[in-house]
């Protein structure tokens, strides 16, 4: 998610950098940032529910060793549902209270995490 997120601002500050629009502004961090993150949202939603249809059946079983499987699975659960909001929500709005105060600080500038994007320039 994060490298989607900084490839989105990334794209914004190279435009300014090249001339071709003005200062980046706090609506563009947020603008980047739903970009960046609506680019994941299918992905993870797709993960999240592909592993949830495996789980579900393990839950309600009541065969041989379902005693053993339910309280293994239960903590599954709820990890996928916590690392999906976590993921889509969380990591956004930290990723965005961060660029935003080195905008103010004057300090944002391109990731280097999303470097290979120079060559596709």
């Amino acid at each position: 998610m994060v490298i989607y997120l900084h490839e989105a601002l990334d794209r914004k500050l190279r435009d300014y950098h090249k001339g071709k629009r003005g200062p980046i502004t706090k609506e563009d961090i947020y603008d980047a940032t739903v970009e960046g993150s609506v680019l994941r949202l299918r992905p993870k939603l797709m993960t999240v529910a592909t592993a949830m249809v495996g789980l579900i059946p393990v839950m309600w079983s009541t065969g041989t060793g379902a005693d053993v499987m339910k309280p293994l699975t239960a903590p599954m659960i709820g990890g996928l549902l916590t690392s999906a909001v976590h993921v889509l929500v969380v990591t956004p709005i930290l990723f965005a209270m961060m660029k935003e105060h080195a905008l103010k600080k004057g300090t944002l500038d391109i990731s280097k995490m999303a470097d290979w994007m120079k060559e596709a320039d």
